[in-house]
């Protein structure tokens, strides 16, 4: 099947393999319901589990997973999705066209924090990741940064970014002592 549905405890998360799936309708036409909807990555760390429930509680999005940064990108570009959150990225490659196709759409696109993406400046700035959201989002650009600031997760995961932690990267694969 091409889509799937998962029930997960208290989250409405429906899979999209990619916006290019020509056999995937759903992930290719443009939302029209009046739900909000957020595109992320499947990533367990606590910063992106506080970005997910942010948006569900705040905006009342649903999620959907997308894989790869560039499609998250595109998808919010093409009004597939309302808003996208990721983390961290690997680095302008991912990034740089997506970002052109939104922006010339008239979408946003910034870091995790609400400053603007500047791929070229610090490979660094690649894990302060970034929120993008489409010209006709229904879930406001600055609201939605502003929401994301104001949960302790995402100020944790700010903190140790800026303190230049080793511990901002994902940590939950290491076994426990």
């Amino acid at each position: 099947s091409s889509s799937s549905s998962s029930s997960s405890s208290s989250t409405n998360t429906t899979f999209h393999p990619s916006i290019f799936d020509r056999q995937t309708t759903a992930a290719t036409e443009k939302d029209t319901s009046q739900t909000p909807t957020l595109a992320t990555g499947d990533a367990p760390m606590p910063v992106m589990v506080a970005a997910r429930e942010v948006v569900r509680a705040r905006f009342g999005a649903i999620h959907r997973l997308y894989g790869g940064a560039g499609n998250k990108i595109l998808a919010t570009a093409l009004g597939h999705v309302d808003c996208t959150i990721q983390h961290q990225y690997g680095g302008p490659w991912d990034t740089c066209a997506p970002q052109a196709v939104l922006e010339s759409m008239g979408g946003r696109i910034t870091d995790l924090f609400g400053n603007s993406v500047s791929v070229y400046s610090d490979a660094t700035r690649n894990s302060f990741g970034f929120v993008a959201t489409s010209k006709e989002s229904r879930i406001p650009h600055d609201d939605l940064c502003s929401s994301l600031l104001a949960n302790e997760d995402v100020q944790e995961y700010r903190k140790k970014l800026l303190l230049g932690s080793d511990n901002a990267r994902d940590t939950s694969n290491q076994s426990s002592k």
